[in-house]
């Protein structure tokens, strides 16, 4: 069949078209796992990065303390964000994995994380700490659960205000 014919030939367009598709298909396909790849990359990077941040202030922070100078950052901050925080640091680990990141926090007593006073910073490193080892020595396909419940409250209330205020907060993370 000649090149003219071919063009004429509804079902030789159609085959022709068919494999310029599957070209395509096959090149996207290897686009996408040389981006998937470069994202994994990427992905570390990111998380080594933080963690030798971590190391240099760490170093910095025994410095200051062979100096007497070291000083705890307290400041409010909220504690379901620093979870999510470290989830989103160490969601590489659990995806090569397949594990699933799960925070279980009672909605009805979330406002009282919003505004825990500490050094957010320490906490982020101890959980993100905590979740990295869960993860390495867990199971392919399993879950890690960071939980955190309310023990109990101390609340100060102002009557002519018609006002609480939290005092003192006795919580726990368990992962």
């Amino acid at each position: 069949m000649s090149k003219k014919q071919a063009n004429n030939d509804p079902s030789c367009q159609i085959q022709l078209q068919s494999h310029d598709h599957q070209d395509l298909v096959r090149s996207l396909e290897r686009l996408n796992n040389k981006a998937k790849k470069v994202s994994k990359d990427l992905k570390r990077m990111i998380f080594s990065s933080y963690m030798m941040r971590n190391l240099m202030q760490d170093l910095l922070d025994l410095a200051q303390l062979e100096n007497s100078t070291f000083r705890i950052n307290n400041q409010f901050f909220d504690l379901t964000q620093v979870i999510t925080k470290a989830f989103s640091i160490v969601r590489h680990f659990s995806d090569d994995k397949n594990m699933k990141l799960v925070s279980k926090i009672d909605q009805s007593v979330l406002h009282f994380f919003a505004n825990i006073y500490g050094d957010e910073r320490r906490y982020t490193q101890i959980l993100i700490n905590f979740v990295s080892n869960a993860i390495k020595f867990s199971f392919k396909d399993s879950t890690i659960e960071v939980s955190l419940t309310v023990k109990e409250v101390q609340v100060k209330t102002d009557t002519a205000n018609d006002q609480e205020q939290i005092l003192f907060i006795n919580f726990e993370l368990v992962i």
